[in-house]
């Protein structure tokens, strides 16, 4: 009773009258997530890799009109990759629906990044791939699924639910400093990176095409070689015995 009253006072619903933590497979997730992402009264916040997710998507749309702060935090070099079909419609059509969406672009620790994340190996930080969201600062839902139609459809997911406080507290005061170390993305940066994708695609079809033509050529020259040292050339092996 007391977890009841406590969610219902908070306008949480009826998915959190019973469980604190919930595991949901990965057919129930999408449903999930769409209650939850419209019990949002105060601010949605969301770290993503890859975005298509149309049901996730008409959400978000929607509440900034309803007076809910939304930021979409998303991994700058998935984008640029074009990793999900729609990824820079769906983004594009956040910026105009109200959404702050924040671009992660961070390759090199700094002392800021220090007090995020432990000491690793490398020294970079390429994407940022956590898939969460924070809902009105009470609930956190986070696994391993994409925000997208692939991953829901197809891929074996973990995805968990959660208020308890030892989770979502700290979870919370991540995505704020997180957000201090992106850039906001509006509709003109939006065309530079656009922009900025077709010419990296266009590099790489001039590197294939290079790869390709240089690969003929020593195809042909290792013929040529091979015919003038006699390899490859026709015998009669049939008086040599077995």
């Amino acid at each position: 009773d007391g977890i009841r009253d406590f969610c219902l006072s908070r306008g949480l619903g009826d998915v959190y009258k019973r469980q604190v933590l919930t595991f949901v497979k990965g057919d129930e997730a999408v449903q999930h997530i769409i209650r939850v992402l419209g019990m949002a009264s105060k601010s949605v916040s969301v770290t993503s890799y890859t975005y298509n997710l149309p049901e996730m998507h008409r959400v978000l749309q929607a509440l900034p009109p309803q007076g809910v702060e939304v930021t979409f935090m998303q991994c700058k070099q998935s984008f640029i990759r074009g990793s999900t079909s729609k990824m820079a419609q769906y983004i594009e059509e956040l910026i105009v629906a109200g959404v702050q969406v924040l671009f992660w672009n961070y390759s090199r620790k700094s002392d800021e990044m220090r007090t995020l994340m432990p000491k690793g190996a490398s020294g970079r930080y390429s994407a940022l791939h956590m898939k969460t969201i924070i809902v009105d600062k009470e609930i956190v839902l986070s696994g391993s699924m994409n925000w997208s139609s692939n991953s829901a459809q197809n891929c074996l997911e973990l995805f968990t639910s959660s208020r308890l406080k030892q989770m979502v507290a700290p979870l919370v005061r991540f995505h704020e400093q997180l957000a201090k170390l992106c850039f906001p993305l509006d509709s003109d940066l939006m065309e530079r990176l656009e922009a900025q994708k077709r010419r990296d695609y266009e590099v790489e079809i001039k590197k294939s095409l290079k790869m390709s033509k240089a690969r003929a050529q020593g195809e042909g020259k290792a013929l040529v070689d091979s015919s003038a040292a006699g390899v490859g050339t026709y015998v009669d092996d049939s008086d040599i015995p077995c």
